[in-house]
């Protein structure tokens, strides 16, 4: 049986395996979430003004836990973050399978942005100290081609998995009990992605003096926040309701729109692959 052989410079640590199997799952959960709450809040009731409300509880969280989870993660470590929200991050998917009020809805909306920015904080530091620098931007790559290209199979995981409940059910797919096994799969999904986080390894942290530390640039440091908050706001803006816009202005069901969806994905994330190619370039 022939064997397929990895070329060298994608040859990863055990660490990083670990991690990118947590990214691919973090990635299905991301597109089953997308593709179903906003469908899943409008089956119960709420109207759009409340669900954009909603959307944007994550984001209000991040902005202010990012700072002192930042610092959080020096002092007791990368690893430990990562474990949190690997597994507290199904809890908070289950409290907003479960609650229909609104005040619940928000609280888990809230709770789900502070363990996010977890994932940020704690991983990305993680996933650069699990490589060698001459490696570092392939895993980077395969890890974002993870994360939103291969994710995007969650799309049609998603849709499948409500299309299928309901036949079961002899419901609408749009109905409430369909979409909350969509939201169900979102928290199975979480809890098997995060499996084998405990099997990390933290990396030899390496202190400086304090007089060696070189000084934060300022200016590189705006250079690069600039751009990340303009694509941050655009795809606040659309992404998270593509999904409620297509349904109710063309009535698309929840297991077409998860294969048009998943196939836009893929497309973006073969381009993310390129990006090694572009950086040797540049």
């Amino acid at each position: 049986m022939a064997r397929i052989r990895v070329p060298e410079a994608y040859q990863f640590e055990r660490n990083a395996h670990i991690f990118l199997w947590y990214t691919l799952c973090k990635g299905l959960t991301l597109a089953v979430f997308s593709l179903v709450f906003n469908l899943y809040l409008y089956a119960l009731g709420f109207d759009k003004q409340f669900i954009g409300i909603l959307n944007a509880m994550p984001a209000v969280t991040s902005l202010l836990c990012a700072v002192p989870i930042g610092l959080l993660a020096d002092r007791i470590g990368h690893r430990t973050l990562l474990l949190v929200t690997g597994f507290v991050n199904p809890i908070t998917m289950l409290g907003m399978t479960l609650s229909g009020a609104a005040p619940l809805l928000i609280f888990f909306g809230l709770f789900n942005g502070a363990i996010a920015t977890l994932y940020w904080v704690s991983g990305i530091p993680l996933l650069a100290d699990s490589t060698t620098p001459d490696r570092r931007v392939r895993l980077f790559s395969v890890n974002s081609f993870l994360l939103w290209g291969a994710g995007s199979l969650g799309y049609l995981l998603g849709g499948q998995v409500v299309s299928f409940a309901g036949q079961l059910m002899h419901a609408s797919s749009r109905s409430v009990g369909p979409l909350r096994w969509g939201m169900a799969a979102v928290v199975i999904v979480g809890i098997i992605g995060a499996l084998p986080l405990p099997w990390l390894t933290s990396p030899p942290r390496q202190r400086k003096p304090r007089e060696e530390r070189a000084p934060y640039d300022i200016r590189l440091y705006v250079r690069l926040l600039l751009p990340d908050v303009l694509l941050t706001c655009g795809g606040g803006s659309v992404a998270g309701f593509i999904g409620l816009y297509l349904t109710l202005r063309f009535g698309v069901r929840p297991g077409f729109l998860g294969t048009f969806l998943t196939v836009s994905g893929l497309f973006g994330g073969a381009l993310v692959l390129l990006a090694p190619r572009f950086s040797d370039w540049l």
